[in-house]
């Protein structure tokens, strides 16, 4: 969500901020300002994947984490069955493959 933000910070200050058809039109129609900032079709695709992306990688990295954790107080804890660790490496490769 951090790069998000920072994308569109960034584009705001490089870029002059465009206007889809769709947008025009509603704000002209609604007699309002036309000088108001509204998100084009592009951005908001955009927006989605990287949001889409962000939980992926969560979703993807949480259970290597885990394993990580279970590895470290494996002694003092009953031994973790290989299956653990392997739907982990399979969460891992599954992030490589869904990742752009």
């Amino acid at each position: 969500m951090s790069v998000i933000r920072v994308l569109c910070r960034m584009r705001e200050r490089l870029m002059p901020r465009r206007h889809s058809r769709a947008s025009c039109r509603s704000s002209s129609s609604h007699g309002g300002d036309t000088t108001m900032n509204h998100a084009t079709i592009e951005e908001l695709s955009f927006a989605k994947l990287m949001a889409v992306i962000s939980i992926f990688f969560v979703i993807c990295w949480v259970p290597q984490l885990m394993t990580i954790i279970l590895a470290q107080l494996e002694g003092s804890i009953s031994p973790v069955p290989r299956m653990v660790y392997r739907i982990a490496d399979i969460f891992i490769a599954m992030n490589f493959t869904i990742d752009p």
